[in-house]
This record gives C-alpha cells, structure tokens and sequence, in this order.
C-alpha cells in the first residue's frame, strides 16, 4: 500500500463493502479470460490454416503476391530510407553530445523525416490504437494490478475490491496486532469461557 495516498488507505480502512465485489469478480474475470485465450487460439490457428492455404494453392499465391508486392516494396523503401536518415545521418553525424553540429543538412534530413512521419500517421495511429487496446485487455484480465492511473483506481472494481479485501482482512489478522493482543489479555482468543466452580470439567 505504499503507492497510496493517505486518503486512499483511509477509505480502504472502511471498505467492507467493496471486498464482497472480490468473489464474482474473480470468477467472471477468469471467464472473460479464457474466453480472450480461446479467440486468440482461433485466431492463431485461422491465421496458420489461411498462410498453408496461400502457400499451397498457386492461383491465390499468386493474386497474393501481386497485390503485395507493391505495397511491401514502397513500407521497404520507406522503412529503410527514414531509418537511415534518422540512425545516421541525423543522430550519429549532425549531433555530438546534444548539440547540432551539421545545422543544414539537419534542417534537410529533419523536414525530411517531418514529411516522412506525418504521412505514416495514420499507420502510427492506428498501431498505437490496437497496442492500447491488446494491452487494455490482457491488463484486464490481472486484479493484482489496474490499467488506469492511482486517482481513478477506483474505477477498476476488481483492483479496488481486492485492495479492499487485503487491506480491511490484514488489519484483522495482523500477527503483530494478535500477538499484542494476546499478551495484554491472554483470554481473548478462547472459544469457551472459564468453567463454572465446583464443575467436573472433564
């Protein structure tokens, strides 16, 4: 509970409430879970049955390759030309410690890489898109951890619940704690209370 606020813990100090979310939570979360594997597997194997079948049939091996080729060619050229402008032209050879030493070919390579960049914007977009969204599924499927920032952990019911749980059943059962109680009143764990006198207490 280092990570939080004093007013986080104080209101997981009162928050038996919340720990009864843990249970369902728990359960559906893991149902969800499997359920994120099982596509993920048809997925896979869809993709693997679709790469023998363009393998092994000519005519769609060869459709294939004609509407790829271009398009695979131009990321290619693309994908090289930036990366060599940008590893050395621009970091290794117009930069010495932070500092521009080649200020116009800068200027050429960087208006370059501006044009460059903004055009693969929708692609970086996009590719941001879909890591955010396989990130925030699989985080989803961990209660021990929540996606979103520690002021809107709240949110996140099955992390708060299992906060909650933690924190109120480890007040509770806090050896320490148990243990002092026991040596200031060393009856407070019995089950029975002291037998009547003149009992058989056998």
């Amino acid at each position: 509970f280092g990570r939080l606020s004093s007013d986080q813990v104080d209101a997981l100090r009162n928050s038996f409430s919340w720990s009864s979310y843990l249970p369902g939570t728990v359960s559906f979360t893991m149902g969800l879970a499997w359920l994120m594997c099982f596509i993920a597997l048809c997925l896979a194997l869809y993709g693997v049955v679709l790469c023998l079948w363009v393998v092994y049939v000519p005519f769609i091996r060869a459709r294939l390759i004609g509407a790829v080729a271009p398009l695979a060619s131009y990321l290619s050229v693309y994908f090289f030309s930036a990366l060599g402008i940008k590893k050395f032209v621009i970091d290794n050879y117009c930069c010495e410690d932070g500092e521009i030493v080649h200020p116009r070919l800068f200027s050429l390579c960087w208006a370059i890489l501006l044009v460059y960049n903004f055009v693969m914007g929708l692609g970086n977009a996009a590719l941001r898109f879909m890591l955010n969204l396989i990130y925030a599924l699989v985080g989803s499927c961990f209660l021990d951890f929540s996606i979103l920032r520690e002021d809107l952990q709240f949110l996140d019911t099955g992390h708060f619940a299992l906060l909650a749980s933690i924190y109120t059943w480890y007040e509770r059962v806090n050896p320490l704690r148990k243990s002092f109680i026991t040596a200031v009143m060393p009856s407070v764990h019995r089950l029975r209370g002291a037998a009547p006198e003149g009992s058989d207490s056998g």
